[in-house]
């Protein structure tokens, strides 16, 4: 989903990061904070957000919810190093790295004197113990860990990582992973710890996330006090509760919402590019187990009426991951909207009379109109499409278990190529058998010349259009709505807000 991106939507080792999320709840009472007054005051002390959707489980290191990126990772948390507003790397917590000449020893200078907010100092002891548990959870996030020989610190804010082999994109990687107070790994599933501009405060379910202010923050602090994060599952009700002043923002909001905006109380807000694909994943086993099926159900998909129909015309269509930025990218023709085509592989491929399944989680509007032009073209060949929207915990749980034939999701994927590959298709290999694809995209990683990973990049991006493990349908705008009464409130290309040059007033 918005894994998702990754709205970015596996397993536990492979879910998208997209709209996926780990199910472990909790309770928690509100603070007196989520009922601040916003009157009486030029300059709000309270920022309130609507998001689509719950957060359950506070872990950065096995919640992979997009909700999560919007609400948590980017303000209770920091990495060692961070994504700057355009996708490329920054320091953050490390205040300085280097590398050896082969990209095998890495070495990260620490900031001196930060905090976790529950007191604790953080220090290279604090960042291995937060590397470690990423790699012991199997979070998707520790790909980049995966060749880690040893961690050591020679002082107390140096720290240094050995790898077994070169990892291209080690640093990307790390941008993923939040470092969190070693005390409380084990119970950040519920309270979340962190060294960011924001510390947690409570979370009453299906109601509200309340954050404070981090006065003791190494950075740039808020002007406010608390930002509250409200689950509004239905785009439309979010928007009525910002006309009304109940929400200063709505995190996320389909191309149709803002059409119908009334500019003199709201503004749309998004970043200068979108990385947010939107995708159908193939279980490629059962009744998809042949590909000709799979090349035919996407000669079935007419791209251009649902970038019309769902985005209002401003998604970009591909049959690829990789952005055209990318030194890896290559353009892929893909299949263009052939309904005789579409039929004919059915024929070759022995179907007739197929019924299929499409799952998506609730709240996505774009999806289900993509479901309904879908599914109006499969009925013109004799493909029954169902199109099944489920609670969100319904649908995690089929999509862990790929408990489907197709299933809509949405990730974010990040400015190295590495990312889809590394994120989404790991969760594959339990219906998608092809040793030799998994192998390439190991390669990618492995090798840190960039003329080598474009060629192996261009190989990947072949096989997947060609095999349609996951097909790509387009690049999706990302919107988030704010009030004109809300300045310096910013998208970055994943679509996570930033938030701490917000003001309301």
């Amino acid at each position: 989903m918005r894994i998702l991106t990754m709205r970015r939507l596996a397993t536990t080792a492979a879910l998208a990061s997209l709209l996926l999320v780990a199910a472990c709840g909790s309770s928690g009472s509100s603070s007196p904070t989520g009922s601040a007054s916003k009157s009486g005051s030029s300059t709000s002390q309270t920022v309130t957000v609507a998001v689509p959707g719950d957060i359950t489980n506070f872990s950065p290191f096995t919640d992979y919810l997009i909700e999560y990126r919007y609400a948590i990772f980017n303000t209770v948390f920091d990495p060692l190093v961070k994504y700057t507003p355009n996708l490329g790397i920054s320091a953050d917590l490390a205040a300085s790295y280097s590398s050896n000449a082969n990209a095998t020893v890495w070495t990260f200078n620490l900031r001196h004197g930060v905090k976790f907010t529950d007191g604790e100092a953080f220090n290279a002891a604090a960042a291995i113990a937060s590397l470690k548990e990423a790699v012991s959870t199997k979070s998707i996030f520790a790909a980049p860990l995966a060749t880690v020989t040893s961690y050591s610190a020679p002082s107390p804010y140096q720290l240094v990582i050995k790898l077994s082999a070169p990892y291209a994109a080690f640093l990307d990687g790390l941008a993923e992973v939040a470092m969190v107070a070693p005390n409380t790994l084990s119970t950040a599933q519920k309270t979340p710890v962190g060294t960011g501009p924001f510390k947690f405060v409570s979370w009453t379910p299906n109601s509200q996330i309340v954050l404070a202010r981090n006065d003791s923050y190494f950075g740039a602090k808020s002007a406010y006090k608390s930002l509250i994060f409200k689950p509004v599952t239905d785009p439309t009700v979010a928007m009525t509760d910002l006309d009304a002043g109940d929400v200063d923002i709505v995190a996320n909001v389909p191309t149709s919402v803002t059409k119908q905006l009334n500019a003199s109380q709201a503004k749309v807000v998004q970043p200068p590019t979108s990385n947010a694909l939107e995708l159908i994943e193939f279980n490629s086993s059962g009744k998809l187990g042949n590909p000709l099926v799979r090349q035919a159900l996407a000669y079935a998909l007419n791209k251009p009426a649902v970038n019309q129909i769902a985005y209002n015309g401003q998604g970009t269509l591909t049959w690829t991951p990789i952005s055209p930025s990318s030194f890896a990218y290559q353009n892929e023709a893909g299949y263009t909207y052939n309904l005789a085509k579409a039929k004919s592989l059915l024929a070759q491929a022995g179907e007739s009379h197929l019924s299929l399944s499409l799952i998506m989680p609730t709240g996505y509007p774009d999806a289900q109109q993509l479901g309904r032009v879908w599914q109006a073209s499969l009925s013109q060949i004799g493909v029954t499409l169902n199109v099944d929207v489920l609670p969100l915990s319904t649908w995690l749980t089929k999509y862990v278990g790929v408990d489907y034939d197709m299933s809509w999701n949405t990730f974010n994927a990040s400015a190295d190529p590495n990312s889809f590959f590394s994120i989404i298709m790991p969760g594959h290999k339990k219906d998608f058998h092809n040793a030799q694809f998994y192998s390439e995209i190991t390669q990618g990683v492995s090798v840190t010349n960039q003329a080598s990973r474009a060629a192996v990049y261009r190989t990947l991006q072949n096989t997947l259009v060609s095999q349609l493990p996951v097909m790509i349908v387009m690049r999706t705008p990302i919107l988030s709505v704010a009030s004109t009464k809300v300045s310096g409130y910013a998208l970055n290309p994943l679509g996570w807000g930033l938030y701490t040059d917000v003001k309301v007033g």
